[in-house]
């Protein structure tokens, strides 16, 4: 403090000419020596770094208090916050702490009457000379920044959003705020109308008092389910901000409800998927197996039979469907061929009997021709001839009625080989159906497969989140150490003040030894005179000299007693000095017990961190298991798909078979067209048309 009081950055010499002593001192006013402009015409750097890194303001304080800098220049600008009308606010408990301390100390949120009545927050941070502290530096901290900080969650919605089932994207709406030791809050609230105010910050009228508040508030951590202050159902995490003193609580709230809804969702879908899949293979299994496969076998068993010449075995129908049909009309077509072959055997061995008797007679019958007729006589080869003409006859009509069941037989297996082809076809689609089914099961199965991969994401992430918490026990670790080296180098502080103190009080007895030499300096000027004045008018210059000595005894005796004030002074100041060292020692050592908490508290951290890593573990390989028995459902669903074409290919060859009957029905036609029946134009032999005959029924 310069001659006029204010406070300056001075240099002084002393310079002698001559036996004068003189001073050259050279002054600059201390917030000029400290924050000069950036550059030439621009603004200071104490308010170019306050607008860099966003504080409310940047200020220098001397040691007594006095505010010498400042980057906005508000109200408080060149008072004293140690005594002036800003005393008793957070900044002026700041910086008391840090004289005491010589340490950085942090406030908590308060209204502050110059920054407009807004919530500011300081941090105080001495600049020290050795062990002295030389200024302090205070930044003003808004709430804006830990607002920014709780608007982080946004991020993380966008994350976890879920689509509805109209395709819109829902957002989980997530609430993460800081509560102070007094249980007020200390950021805005997204949504303060819910709270019935306007802010939320450190107003009374929403004071959070719940369990999260108090756990976290106590230094504990923990995730569940519970009624926040509006008496609403939520999944709260929380856990303790401490830092430099401070006490918060950070807390974060979601709806229960939302936290349920893609849960239970998930569980609709996979159970439905789930439902469908298993109806879809036992029907395609029941269907399959049991319906075509049996009924395809005793068709394939009936036609074995009839190759083999047994028309009397029926084929058994177990099903309603075409094959059902095709079976019933393969029984009647065998019945009827069995009735035929029957009736017409009996009428073979009668016309045999009758032709051997008249084989002479009617020797054009080996020809074929069947329209001749014996001469009918009275005698015995009359009666033959006759029954002749009447066997003729009848085997004209019975040959009539091959012509017809061969037809019909022709006609019955064209339609049994369209309806096989047309089964045959149905299996083909139904095969068709299966493969995208299988097609469907495979994409299911990527997906989850995503979703396992999505697990082990997370499962990184979290091993991530541990190695984080690791590193930081190891910071908590070093910090402690450190406050143990801090804690040494104060005990070496409070041990040089000490000396400093003895030091002073030597200087004290120095001062009082100058101050009995002014005093017999003054009794000696005060001799001097009165031996002048004796002297007359030879001792007058004497006199000048006596008089000048008893100025300056004076001088001096008021100096030395400016000297031991001073040195008073400063003896109690060291004497405070010492008490605030030894208060700074039990700070310290407190310090490292909080420490040495925060490092318990971190490595707690860490092995919750490795238990939501191990769960998250078991989620991926869940995920992957079931990925895998989707694929092997996938491979049972294409093995089915098989079997459909196995049996869509025996149809085809039933088909075939039905078309081969057709043909045969068309070589006994043509067999048949050989014989000319009665009003035919040409006639043949009788010996011929019995030879044919003969060869027909062998056939």
């Amino acid at each position: 403090m310069n001659y006029r009081g204010d406070n300056v950055l001075s240099a002084y010499t002393a310079i002698s000419l001559y036996g004068a002593t003189w001073v050259l001192m050279v002054e600059i006013d201390q917030g000029e020596a400290v924050v000069p402009n950036a550059k030439e015409g621009e603004i200071d750097l104490l308010t170019q770094l306050a607008k860099t890194y966003k504080f409310s303001d940047l200020y220098l304080v001397s040691t007594d208090g006095y505010i010498f800098a400042s980057a906005e220049r508000k109200k408080d600008y060149l008072t004293n916050i140690l005594s002036g009308p800003y005393a008793d606010s957070m900044f002026g408990k700041t910086i008391k702490e840090v004289l005491e301390t010589k340490e950085m100390a942090v406030s908590d949120y308060a209204f502050y009457e110059p920054a407009g009545g807004e919530a500011e927050a300081f941090m105080a941070v001495p600049v020290m000379n050795k062990e002295t502290i030389s200024m302090i530096v205070v930044l003003q901290i808004s709430n804006e920044p830990i607002n920014q900080i709780m608007e982080t969650r946004y991020h993380f919605e966008e994350e976890v959003g879920h689509t509805d089932v109209e395709g819109h994207t829902e957002m989980v709406h997530i609430e993460t705020y800081l509560i102070g030791p007094d249980k007020l809050w200390r950021s805005e609230a997204r949504d303060a109308k819910k709270y019935k105010v306007k802010s939320t910050l450190l107003n009374p009228k929403a004071k959070v008092d719940t369990e999260a508040v108090k756990q976290a508030l106590a230094g504990k951590s923990d995730t569940k389910i519970m009624v926040n202050s509006l008496g609403e159902k939520v999944l709260t995490s929380w856990a303790p901000v401490r830092y430099k003193g401070l006490n918060w609580a950070v807390i974060s709230e979601v709806s229960q409800e939302e936290v349920d809804r893609p849960v239970m969702q998930l569980l609709r879908i996979v159970g439905l998927l789930a439902l469908v899949a298993a109806v879809a293979v036992i029907f395609v299994s029941l269907r399959v197996a049991g319906g075509v496969t049996k009924q395809v076998d005793e068709i394939m068993h009936g036609i074995a039979k009839v190759e083999k010449g047994e028309y009397g075995e029926q084929v058994k129908v177990t099903s309603e469907d075409e094959l059902g049909q095709m079976a019933g009309s393969f029984n009647q077509m065998t019945t009827t061929i069995q009735g035929l072959i029957e009736s017409r055997q009996k009428e073979h061995d009668e016309l045999q009997d009758s032709i051997i008797r008249l084989l002479e007679e009617i020797t054009e019958l080996a020809d074929g021709d069947l329209s001749i007729r014996a001469t009918v006589t009275e005698d015995v080869i009359g009666t033959l001839a006759d029954s002749l003409n009447l066997m003729l006859e009848e085997l004209g009509t019975a040959f009539v009625r091959i012509k017809q069941s061969a037809e019909q037989v022709g006609s019955t297996a064209n339609i049994l080989s369209a309806s096989t082809g047309e089964l045959a076809g149905q299996n083909n689609n139904q095969a068709s159906m299966i493969n995208e089914a299988v097609q469907e099961i495979n994409l299911l199965t990527g997906a989850i497969r995503e979703a396992a991969d999505q697990a082990n994401q997370s499962a990184s992430f979290s091993r991530e989140s541990s190695q984080v918490a690791t590193e930081g026990a190891k910071a908590v670790r070093e910090t402690s150490q450190a406050m143990e080296a801090i804690r040494g180098n104060v005990q070496n502080t409070a041990r040089s003040i000490k000396r400093l103190g003895e030091s002073s009080q030597e200087i004290s007895d120095f001062a009082r030894t100058i101050n009995e030499i002014s005093d017999r300096t003054s009794i000696l000027a005060l001799n001097a005179s009165i031996q002048a004045a004796a002297a007359g008018e030879e001792g007058r210059g004497f006199a000048v000299v006596a008089e000048e000595i008893q100025r300056l005894a004076e001088r001096a005796a008021v100096s030395t007693r400016q000297i031991e004030t001073l040195i008073k002074n400063i003896l109690g100041e060291i004497t405070e000095a010492g008490v605030s060292m030894d208060s700074s020692i039990q700070e310290v050592v407190q310090g490292t017990t909080l420490s040495q908490n925060a490092l318990a508290r971190l490595d707690e951290i860490t092995e919750r961190s490795n238990e939501v890593f191990e769960l998250i573990q078991g989620v991926a390989a869940a995920s992957q298991q079931q990925a895998d028995t989707t694929a092997i459902l996938a491979t049972s669903m294409g093995e089915i798909g098989s079997i459909s074409l196995e049996t869509a290919e025996e149809a085809m060859g039933a088909s075939v078979s039905m078309q081969e009957m057709a043909v045969m029905g068309d070589d006994m036609l043509q067999a048949v067209a050989s014989f000319k029946l009665e009003g035919e134009e040409q006639a043949d032999d009788a010996a011929e048309v019995l030879s044919a005959e003969a060869g027909l029924f062998d056939a």
